[in-house]
């Protein structure tokens, strides 16, 4: 849920970054899609502060998580980090294909990688291109 939810931040960043530019109806989707990859292509660093909220429907309670997401895209690949005030100390970060998630409260390191998250979960396909 947390990877959904942050590539859809960085999708909508980079959707606020296109120029808005007036489409007919008949279509002009394609030149559309062009500009926000070009706009995509050229943007090198994001910074932004986060909140997730996330609700357990079975006993009513909720979860908050908060922290700072910092984004670099590389030459060879991109580079994702997830700095969580809370809870505390949590690290979730991306570089290329490679996923790890820190934990230091059971001083624990996940390692995993996009196409395994990809082929675990189905909603998360679109993160193993």
């Amino acid at each position: 849920m947390n990877r959904s939810k942050l590539i859809l931040t960085m999708i909508c960043l980079i959707a606020t970054t296109v120029p808005a530019t007036p489409t007919r109806a008949n279509g002009k989707l394609d030149e559309v899609l062009a500009n926000m990859e070009r706009v995509a292509r050229s943007i090198k660093t994001i910074e932004a502060d986060m909140r997730q909220e996330k609700r357990d429907m079975q006993i009513g309670g909720k979860e908050v998580y908060s922290g700072k997401i910092l984004f670099l895209h590389g030459k060879n690949c991109d580079k994702l980090r997830i700095n969580y005030t809370i809870p505390e100390g949590q690290v979730v970060a991306v570089v290329c294909n490679d996923i790890y998630l820190y934990q230091p409260r059971i001083n624990q390191v996940i390692v995993t990688t996009r196409q395994a998250q990809a082929s675990q979960n189905q909603e998360f396909s679109f993160i193993a291109t």
